[in-house]
């Protein structure tokens, strides 16, 4: 009986223990599931904010510069530390967003992947450092933002769920056909 009770209260210890390291883990982004008004909204910004019933929806008609179809979120970086940025993605298969942490003003420093988007919803997780390029100078305060740039190609994008908090955690995914 004793036994039992053991792997039982171990059980109960190890489950407490994991959803304790999740509830830690405060996300830096306000509204990172779209459902503020779009009017009241103190943290996105960009042509292709567009909330939908809780998912920010774009849908870019002509390709051009990746920056020239933006979705940003504000954020406080502190500079030269390292963050995850995960959020759930959808669209036109195969086409492909910048996404990552960088400056809202000159000069524009920032750390930024390419991901390719699936027509099924996908959870990306980036590991990122607030560093330009990931190893250059730093950047970080309160003119940091998420960065969402969209304008390289055609085709439709939804993103929901986003979330940036400190350190590194989490196994890497840059989307469909991603080696990481």
């Amino acid at each position: 009986m004793n036994f039992l009770r053991n792997v039982y209260l171990t059980t109960l210890l190890s489950v407490f223990s994991v959803v304790g390291v999740a509830l830690d883990e405060s996300s830096l982004v306000t509204d990172g599931g779209f459902d503020e008004d779009k009017a009241a909204s103190t943290t996105w910004t960009g042509n292709a904010y567009n909330p939908v019933d809780g998912v920010n929806q774009a849908d870019i008609a002509s390709a051009g510069n990746p920056w020239d179809v933006n979705l940003s979120g504000t954020v406080d970086l502190t500079p030269g530390a390292t963050y995850t940025l995960s959020f759930d993605v959808s669209g036109e298969e195969g086409r492909t967003i910048i996404a990552g942490i960088g400056q809202s003003a000159a000069p524009y420093l920032g750390h930024t992947e390419t991901v390719t988007v699936s027509a099924n919803s996908q959870r990306i997780v980036q590991h990122l450092t607030a560093k330009a390029d990931g190893a250059g100078d730093d950047f970080g305060g309160v003119t940091s933002r998420i960065i969402f740039d969209m304008g390289a190609d055609t085709g439709a994008v939804s993103i929901d769920n986003v979330s940036l908090v400190a350190d590194h955690t989490g196994t890497v995914n840059l989307g469909t056909g991603s080696d990481n």
